[in-house]
């Protein structure tokens, strides 16, 4: 056994640490961050447990489950039928603690299930099948860690507080759309049989900053390329003169009534049960298209850019351009200001957190073993590419635009 613990301490960011009381402690080395009590870490998840465990829930969702103390606790307080889901983020603690408390019930309790979620695609995932029934609880050393700029956790935290604001501004709107929307798009055509042009480069543009600098150019080409909307980069599409040829609309607040309100009454909408209900009352059944179903286009992470990049990806082999997906700050305020979830918090958090949710959502559809040799371009003149793209300055996308109409004349 001490070969296999030598082995997990020396490659893991954790250490542990011996307890006044007995049972192993740790620590993350890089910010000094303690996992557990050093006095006792059993009691001090004992306390946390009384405090945080909510007893009307069928289940208990623990993000950081540490070495498991706190997932033992919440079942010695929960009834025999409770049971506990531990999302954990750091394979290297999981390793860690199986090697110093092999016999733990937090290993072996058929009661405890754990679930390693290493990259924010798969925490992403998960947070979507959270239910109203489970009760959620971040343990106190995960939003310790999530403060430390050296630490790769904190967007796991925004994307849990992005998952669970959206629940609270949409839980009661969806059910109420979905009964409205749900028999008007059942008669209407599914998104997923649209065909766009393989030779026409598609441009798909969200309502980030980045998008700005890019409209000139795309005006310019607008016969070499197809345009693929956001919702909330509509608004500043018809304002360069550029009429989208596909929308996507997902939003259920009222802000997507403004947002499309100078389309054409004739406009291709893409449009999900979720949607506000106005938008399909506005736009005519025959350029309403369906985005939902068992198999439909993805939207987990909440934002219409990222069915958006689905649509694409399904609908046409040809290459693919990003705009005005920066998912960051960096250029710009997101949506011009716009009181969204993606723009900047009265707290001015540099990174609102639904950005994470957006990235992680973005990177799951390009992360596809069958999108490997698909060209996709991320149009952005400064912050961090989506990875699975190319990055581009937008001052280069005219060019690039240009080339591919070039090759695909050629082959024809």
């Amino acid at each position: 056994m001490s070969g296999l613990t030598d082995r997990f301490d020396r490659f893991s960011e954790f250490r542990i640490l011996p307890s006044v009381a007995g049972p192993p402690s740790a620590v993350h080395v890089p910010s000094s961050c303690l996992i557990h009590s050093r006095k006792d870490p059993v009691a001090e998840a004992r306390d946390i447990a009384s405090q945080l465990f909510e007893r009307n829930r069928k289940s208990t969702v623990i993000l950081g489950g540490g070495l498991g103390y706190l997932p033992e606790a919440i079942l010695d307080l929960a009834s025999g039928d409770h049971f506990v889901a531990v999302l954990e983020p750091d394979v290297g603690l999981w390793q860690l603690g199986r090697c110093h408390r092999p016999d733990a019930a937090y290993f072996n309790s058929t009661r405890i299930g754990i679930r390693l979620v290493p990259t924010p695609s798969t925490f992403s995932n998960c947070c979507q099948e959270l239910t109203a029934e489970s009760g959620l609880i971040v343990s106190p050393y995960f939003l310790r860690l999530a403060q430390h700029d050296d630490t790769p956790i904190a967007g796991f935290v925004q994307i849990l507080r992005s998952e669970m604001a959206s629940r609270h501004v949409y839980d009661t709107l969806i059910s109420t759309h979905t009964a409205i929307n749900g028999p008007r798009l059942a008669h209407c055509p599914s998104a997923l049989n649209v065909r766009l042009l393989d030779d026409k480069l598609v441009c798909v543009c969200g309502a980030g900053p980045s998008l700005t600098p890019c409209l000139a150019s795309v005006k310019r080409c607008r016969a070499q390329v197809i345009v693929v909307a956001a919702s909330g980069a509509v608004p500043s599409l018809l304002q360069a003169g550029i009429e989208p040829d596909w929308i996507i609309a997902l939003e259920g607040r009222e802000s997507i009534v403004n947002d499309l309100s100078d389309l054409r009454a004739d406009s291709h909408i893409i449009a999900f049960e979720v949607v506000n209900p106005a938008v399909l009352e506005r736009f005519g059944e025959s350029t309403i298209y369906r985005g939902d179903g068992v198999q439909g286009l993805e939207t987990r992470g909440g934002s219409s850019l990222i069915p958006a990049v689905d649509f694409a990806l399904r609908t046409s082999t040809a290459e693919i351009a990003l705009l005005g997906a920066d998912l960051s700050l960096a250029s710009g305020l997101y949506a011009g200001g716009a009181k969204r979830d993606a723009s900047p918090t009265d707290l001015g958090n540099p990174s609102p957190p639904k950005f994470a949710s957006m990235r992680a959502g973005i990177e799951r559809l390009l992360s596809k073993p069958d999108l490997q040799n698909r060209t996709i371009f991320h149009v952005l003149p400064k912050g961090r590419p989506l990875r699975g793209t190319s990055c581009i300055e937008p001052s280069d996308l005219e060019e690039r635009i240009g080339k591919y109409a070039a090759q695909t004349r050629t082959h024809v």
